[in-house]
């Protein structure tokens, strides 16, 4: 049985198809806009900004308490970080406590628009398993 290209009408193809159509649509329209968006924003700005956002978010999350079981390293490294502008990324959580901070600065970053990898956070696996990575 051979199946003509009116064979399958929107009718019988359903509501799901048209929907998928619509979103299709909207990826690609979407798409179109990005090479506009990315030629009007120099990414300097943006890094600057993601940087300002993280700084902000750094004081409110190292408020308190929060660093009371927070390793010298990790403290270090993180102020590293923060020094270079945000480019040198090797922090790495290790304990419990740091890696509840780092958690909560991982959602307070993706809550302002920043990727996870503008994040500091990075631990080097050991060349040797019997040796401490860093």
């Amino acid at each position: 049985m051979s199946l003509g290209a009116g064979h399958f009408s929107r009718a019988r193809i359903g509501a799901g198809a048209t929907i998928a159509s619509a979103i299709g649509t909207a990826a690609f329209v979407s798409c179109m806009a990005l090479p506009t968006f990315a030629q009007s924003t120099a990414p300097t700005d943006w890094t600057a900004r993601k940087c300002a956002l993280y700084r902000v978010a750094w004081a409110k999350a190292a408020s308190g308490d929060a660093l009371d079981d927070v390793s010298e390293k990790f403290l270090s490294s993180h102020n590293d970080f923060l020094a270079s502008d945000c480019t040198r990324r090797a922090v790495c959580p290790r304990t419990p406590q740091e890696l509840a901070l780092a958690d909560t600065l991982s959602l307070m970053a993706v809550a302002e628009g920043m990727a996870g990898s503008f994040l500091p956070f990075t631990c080097k696996a050991p060349s040797n398993p019997t040796q401490d990575p860093d």
